[in-house]
């Protein structure tokens, strides 16, 4: 279940039937393998120098991931995944292909924002009670209920701003962060993008070893 929607659930811009039929709806528009939806790689070293990298060689990847300040996830076809992998490697950077089904958050996966469109056009969304940060800007989602549906929407094919979103909760005053979901993953990210003036607390960090329902 895409942890957006959650977190919009949460914050009572969706019901709970809603949020079901949505994560459905996109978990079967991203499924889809009727087209080449590409692939991804992280990449080691500074964002700045990764965005450099790839417009001044104009590599066909785009920076889908800002994970942190260090590191990010690049999207394209396989073949420009693999051109660009060569590139960072001779620059000094390391980068690895993923394994994963498809160029997430990339154009090659624009296929899917149609039937997630077409899906909240007949969902009510409320207005939120609680600021959301979106992937996709980095910033809060509109209180405009149709800005907040297409804004939803191109989420699919955005590049998301963790780094962008932590350090705009930082500012706020946020100084604990709860991770929901396995392992503990994003406390890592969230650790190497704010130091150490926060508290990170993993509810799921053993998932291989321990019963996630008891942690």
């Amino acid at each position: 279940m895409p942890v957006e929607l959650v977190a919009l659930h949460a914050a009572g811009v969706i019901d709970e039937a809603s949020l079901w039929e949505l994560s459905r709806v996109r978990g079967e528009a991203m499924a889809d393998k009727g087209n080449d939806r590409g692939t991804m790689a992280a990449v080691s070293g500074p964002l700045g120098t990764i965005s450099t990298l790839i417009e001044s060689n104009n590599l066909e990847v785009v920076l889908a991931n800002r994970n942190h300040p260090n590191q990010g996830v690049i999207s394209g076809s396989a073949q420009a995944i693999e051109k660009a992998i060569n590139l960072f490697e001779k620059e000094g950077l390391s980068a690895q292909r993923l394994s994963v089904s498809a160029a997430f958050h990339s154009p090659l996966v624009a296929d899917a924002t149609e039937s997630l469109t077409k899906a909240l056009a007949e969902t009510t969304l409320e207005v939120a009670h609680t600021p959301v940060y979106a992937n996709a800007t980095g910033t809060v989602y509109p209180t405009d209920t149709a800005e907040l549906s297409a804004l939803l929407a191109s989420q699919i094919t955005s590049p998301v701003h963790f780094v962008e979103i932590a350090k705009a909760l930082y500012e706020q005053g946020v100084r604990v962060f709860v991770e929901c979901g396995p392992k503990r993953v994003l406390q890592g990210l969230l650790r190497k993008t704010l130091g150490d003036d926060v508290q990170l607390i993993s509810l799921n960090p053993e998932q291989d070893r321990v019963d996630a329902d008891r942690q």
